[in-house]
């Protein structure tokens, strides 16, 4: 399926709600041309409660139908990490209360918030780059990740992309979702 990967495979559940469904629609060009400039898988997610729900965007713009969760804990991943380093404060509170969050944890959000860039590996020299997406008033909407295959060649130029993808889907989604998931949580 879309989300299961690698060694370890994750249980995964549909998430369809209107403001998901509306998320990947408005995303779709912009994740589309993402995926065909890198040719790289690239991740549309948000957080909803304590989960980190996610679309798989491949080559040629194929938006799945519903967002993903995953059983895993946010803070495992560029893409949860970067969406906990912008949320509410009452989220991240919440979510790393379960995850039992430590104080390198709390430093590397405040990093990411300094940055705006999450950057996690995934064995050998492959890993993830993601970023936040902001709507009007800088409300966190969702973040994009894109999958590196080499991080030590590839990370700047993935880092560029990200960083135009998501501003022109920022710029997008703040016109047509002044509120987004994320904002309520």
């Amino acid at each position: 399926g879309a989300g299961a990967s690698g060694a370890g495979a994750v249980a995964w559940e549909q998430s369809a709600s209107p403001a998901a469904a509306s998320l990947l629609t408005a995303a779709a060009g912009v994740t589309g041309d993402l995926a065909d400039a890198t040719r790289s898988p690239v991740r549309l997610g948000t957080i909803d409660g304590q989960t980190v729900v996610e679309a798989l965007v491949g080559r040629g713009g194929a938006v799945p139908p519903a967002l993903s969760a995953s059983t895993r804990p946010a803070p495992a991943c560029a893409l949860g990490r970067v969406l906990l380093a912008f949320s509410a404060p009452a989220v991240v509170a919440d979510v790393l209360g379960v995850a039992g969050a430590s104080e390198r944890l709390h430093r590397t959000l405040r990093t990411i918030r300094l940055t705006r860039v999450s950057v996690s590996r995934s064995g050998g020299a492959s890993g993830a780059v993601a970023m936040p997406v902001f709507g009007a008033g800088g409300v966190l909407l969702a973040a994009l990740a894109l999958e590196v295959a080499d991080l030590a060649c590839g990370l700047r130029g993935a880092c560029a992309a990200l960083a135009v993808a998501t501003g022109s889907l920022s710029r997008q989604l703040a016109t047509t979702h002044p509120a987004g998931p994320s904002a309520t949580g």
